[in-house]
This record gives structure tokens, sequence and C-alpha cells, in this order.
């Protein structure tokens, strides 16, 4: 479960501030109260306003912060090889030890981590932000002519990432190259297509953990903010943001723990799929069927 609750907390923790400030620079943005100043040049000057007044405390807010991102940016994918490893040996009846897992998130972790980085460079979520960025800062109109190219990026993005379905299996379990995985996978996906039905509920499942994260990452801050509001006009400033602080924390443990269980039972399902279409090679046209 610790392999799934880590990159899960980190993630929830991070998109909260990222959806925080998605929604900061929306309400700065001339769709709403069109400041002069971008939220981003609001957010700097704040930074450097606090330095000035208080150096220590934002010198080891910026290094806590600063960790916190590179784990988010490692942590997880290292997390994900070991995970994939331990449910496929769990799988063939083997039995791998925690410290065991991590040697494997080691032992896959640069091919892993360099697909992850190709593999979110067309992703969906990279379309939705690049086009969030183009609505905040370009006319209505200019966004409009370039919505259908994003919406075209957008499909085949989709395309991509669902004919890329099992190239973490391939890098992890098979050790393969990034490329060959992702040849292969494609090549699965396609000779597969009997499975088509099955590979649909698969993606409906990331879908929906996809949905509860958005939703978990857009409670959390304003379970936080409204808590703290609502405490602090009734007692000490103070007071009400420390109450705030510990409900979000909570909140977040709870958050990260369910979208863990959901992580952990996408991750077998996914594993198991995979162990049973490569169980057998395909066969050429050549080839004769072997007894049974």
């Amino acid at each position: 479960m610790w392999f799934a609750f880590v990159p899960s907390f980190l993630t929830i923790l991070v998109g909260s501030f990222y959806v925080a400030y998605q929604i900061m620079s929306f309400r700065s943005s001339h769709l709403f109260l069109n400041e002069k100043k971008q939220f981003i040049t609001q957010l700097f000057d704040f930074i450097f306003g606090f330095f000035k007044n208080n150096p220590t405390i934002t010198l080891i807010l910026l290094i806590v912060a600063g960790i916190v991102i590179l784990f988010y940016m490692l942590l997880p994918t290292m997390l994900e090889g070991g995970l994939i490893q331990m449910i496929a040996r769990k799988y063939n009846k083997q039995q791998p030890r925690i410290i065991d897992g991590i040697g494997y998130g080691f032992a896959s972790f640069l091919p892993l981590l360099e697909y992850h980085a190709i593999s979110k460079s067309f992703s969906v979520f990279t379309v939705i932000t690049t086009g969030a960025l183009f609505l905040r800062n370009t006319e209505i109109e200019t966004f409009q002519l370039l919505s259908i190219p994003m919406v075209f990026i957008g499909l085949v993005g989709l395309i991509m990432t669902i004919l890329f379905t099992y190239t973490d299996f391939f890098i992890v379990i098979d050790k393969e190259d990034i490329f060959k995985s992702i040849s292969k996978s494609c090549s699965l996906v396609l000779t597969n297509w009997h499975h088509t039905f099955l590979i649909m509920i698969l993606m409906i499942i990331i879908s929906i953990r996809i949905l509860i994260n958005i939703l978990l990452v857009l409670i959390i801050p304003a379970i936080i903010m409204i808590s703290g509001a609502i405490i602090a006009a009734f007692t000490m400033a103070k007071i009400g943001i420390i109450v705030g602080v510990i409900i979000g924390i909570v909140a977040l443990v709870i958050a990260s723990y369910f979208t863990a269980i959901i992580h952990v039972f996408a991750d077998a399902v996914w594993t198991f799929t995979f162990l049973e279409l490569t169980k057998e090679e395909q066969l050429n046209a050549r080839e004769k069927q072997s007894a049974q």
C-alpha cells in the first residue's frame, strides 16, 4: 500500500497547490477581474516581500517546497516500477518483500522516468493545461482558432495513450528498452482487439481514478480555506489558520489513502491483463497451432 500511498499523497498535495494557482490565475485574468498584474507576478511580488521581512522562514519554506517537488518528480515513477514488479511476482506465487520492491523500483527507474517524460508531453492533461494558459492570455477569438488544433492534438494523444497502455509493463517486467516497449505495446493492443471491451473497462477505471483525484484536489483547498475563514471570523486569525491547516492535513491523508486503494486495484488489473496477454506469443501465418 505504501507504494501507492506515497505517490497519491504527493500528487494530491502538489495538485492542490496547482489547482489553487489555476483558479487564482483565471480570477486575475481578463476573463474575470482583468487585473493589471497577472497572478504569477503578484505571487512573486508577495514572495519577495515576505522574504525581505522573514528571510529565514522563507528560505526554510523554499527548501521544503523544493524537496517536495523533487520527490513528486522522482518518487512516483520509482514506486510505480516497484509496485508493478511486486504485483507481477505475487501473481506468479512469489513472495517479494517491501525492501525488494524498492530495489525493483530503482532497477526500472531511469527508463520509466524517460518514458513518462515522453508520454506526458502529449497527454490529454498537458493539452488541457496548455489550453487553459492560452485561454487566460489570449483573446477569445484567438483561443477559438487554437481550440480546433488543440482538440485534434488531444484526440491523437488519447489514441496514443491507449496504444501505449502496456509500455510501462514491458519496461518494468520484461526490461525492454523504451521504443521497443512502445512498439510491443502498440502491437499487443492491436493484435488483441477482441479484448477491446476489457480495455475499455480498464480505461473507465483509470478515468474514474483521475476524476476522484481531481475532485479531491478541488475539495482539499476549499476545506482549508473555508474552515480557516469560518473559525477566523469568530476567533483569533492565527487559531483559524492552525485549525484549517490541521483539517486540511487530515483530509489530505484520508484522500491519499482512498486514492491509493484505487491505484493498487488499477495497477493489479492492468498487470494481470498484461501477463495473460503475453503468456503465449502470437503465431504468424506460416506457423502451426500447437496441440493443447
